[in-house]
């Protein structure tokens, strides 16, 4: 059989800044057991959503740099040392999207965020040809 390998590429964003609406969760790390918040970014491409999950474990400290740089995005109170998911949910930004490869082969490669960075705007973030929110309706 014939087959171009570039397709199993074909359903990851190509690396780029996107506009993201976030959601988050709180649950436990599968490896360490350490709590941790999974923030979900759904960014839209082509009329299509794509959702990227972002892991901020507790006591790793590459990922609490991250997240205080996401709560200096968002505007949230990073010295309080507690974030929660409502905080985060429905929440706008734009996300620099990467692609992750795969070295094992085992699970195939996937778009990661690489950093967070502010919109002009407070407002969530809306996919393109959304209809507007009911206070922006013009009449």
């Amino acid at each position: 059989m014939k087959y171009n390998p570039e397709q199993a590429k074909a359903n990851l964003l190509p690396e780029d800044l996107y506009a993201a609406t976030l959601q988050a969760e709180d649950g436990f790390s599968k490896s360490s057991g350490s709590p941790m918040l999974t923030v979900t970014a759904t960014v839209w491409r082509n009329g299509l959503a794509t959702k990227i999950k972002d892991y901020f474990v507790n006591d790793c400290v590459s990922h609490i740099g991250k997240l205080k740089k996401l709560s200096h995005v968002l505007g949230l109170p990073f010295d309080d040392g507690d974030i929660t998911p409502d905080m985060i949910d429905g929440k706008g930004c734009q996300v620099f999207v990467k692609t992750q490869e795969d070295e094992t082969g085992e699970y195939g490669d996937k778009n990661v965020v690489s950093y967070y960075k502010a919109t002009d705007t407070v407002a969530p973030v809306l996919p393109p040809g959304a209809p507007p929110a009911d206070d922006d309706i013009p009449f």
